[in-house]
């Protein structure tokens, strides 16, 4: 890297070919994810927030302890991301050969096939 005087008394650097940018690629080599999964592995010693009582614990059971707490106080997002994690996203499967107005009267009104379905006893003898 090439420095020289600015006109208002600074210093100019430029950059040669095969220079490269202060700060540039991860400190020490490190990027987020490998501090973050370092973190997460360390056991620590903190409340567990179901049981309230203090244990070794790593930063991947805080995470999921806590969002179970969460999930249990009724938070739906926190129920939402447990139930995705288990049982994987709910799709639902949409028919694009239809036009919206299609969809919106199929949506709305049974077929004929539902209906005798509603009628069967939920419970054979």
């Amino acid at each position: 890297m090439k420095t020289t005087k600015g006109k208002n008394g600074g210093t100019l650097k430029t950059l040669e070919p095969g220079d490269k940018l202060p700060g540039s690629g991860h400190p020490g080599g490190a990027n987020f994810k490998t501090v973050i999964n370092r973190y997460l592995t360390v056991k620590m010693k903190k409340k567990n927030p179901l049981t309230g009582s203090t244990e070794n614990l790593t930063g991947m059971e805080l995470l999921v302890l806590s969002l179970l707490d969460k999930a249990l106080k009724g938070d739906v997002s926190a129920v939402r991301e447990i139930l995705d994690r288990i049982e994987g996203k709910v799709s639902i499967p949409i028919d694009t050969s239809l036009n919206e107005h299609a969809l919106i009267i199929s949506a709305m009104f049974p077929t004929l096939e539902e209906l005798q379905e509603l009628d069967k006893p939920l419970i054979k003898n």
